[in-house]
């Protein structure tokens, strides 16, 4: 076998086994006002997508079952929509006071939860894993 598909494997090995102590972790954070899948719609209004197409898009899940997450969000004023500029048939979606201010406060309970699992290890691991990170960016990109 390539190196390049023993990299692949461990991704493929690695990668999930990351994600669910992110959603462990989210749950605990979270409860009860809100869901794994809604902080991930929360993060990518933040990070400025800002149509129910593209969260759907985002989230390969259907548009009429993003827009069902959304009309939650909205309804607890997580969110708000808001007509587009240039095309006012498309409604723009953006981050409230509220969904601003619990972002913020679970982003920074995850980090510092994930922070306290990396501060076991030597300087030249940390080291490591920020190269390694830095690489996997540029591949998910």
């Amino acid at each position: 076998m390539s190196r390049d598909s023993d990299i692949a494997k461990r991704l493929l090995e690695v990668i999930p086994k990351s994600m669910r102590v992110i959603r462990r972790e989210l749950r605990q954070f979270a409860k009860p006002s809100l869901t794994v899948p809604q902080f991930r719609v929360l993060a990518h209004i933040h990070a400025g997508t800002q149509l129910t197409s593209e969260l759907a898009e985002a989230h390969g899940i259907s548009l009429p079952a993003m827009s069902t997450l959304v009309d939650g969000l909205v309804r607890q004023g997580f969110i708000t929509r808001q007509p587009g500029t240039v095309d006012r048939r498309h409604v723009v979606l953006k981050l409230s006071r509220k969904g601003e201010t619990v972002y913020a406060q679970l982003r920074k309970s995850l980090e510092l939860k994930l922070a306290d699992l990396v501060a076991k290890y030597s300087a030249q691991e940390k080291t490591n894993l920020l190269d390694g990170l830095a690489v996997l960016e540029n591949i998910f990109v």
